[in-house]
């Protein structure tokens, strides 16, 4: 068994006082810090949009994607865990 020490005591407290101070001071943590005063300098252009302007256009990803949709298709209309919701609109619209 290693023999503690003063010194590794004192060290080991220093390096846990060093690290809990900067932690405790990050300025990702603390709204009110320096970074959340400074003025952006490039003006944003881009703007949000809804996902449903969104279209996929041909290739591997729609692809795959037809592929999953109509494996998972498959499987919601032959589990007997769906069962229960076979016959709601939502639950229709999905296969």
């Amino acid at each position: 068994m290693r023999r503690v020490t003063r010194a590794t005591l004192a060290g080991t407290a220093l390096v846990s006082a060093v690290l809990l101070a900067t932690v405790s001071t990050t300025p990702a943590q603390d709204p009110g810090g320096p970074l959340d005063k400074v003025a952006p300098v490039v003006k944003l252009q881009a703007e949000p949009f809804p996902l449903g302007s969104v279209r996929l256009l041909d290739g591997p990803l729609k692809k795959a994607m037809e592929l999953d949709r109509k494996k998972v298709q498959g499987w919601m209309s032959s589990d007997p865990m769906f069962d229960s919701l076979k016959g709601e609109p939502e639950f229709e619209s999905l296969v």
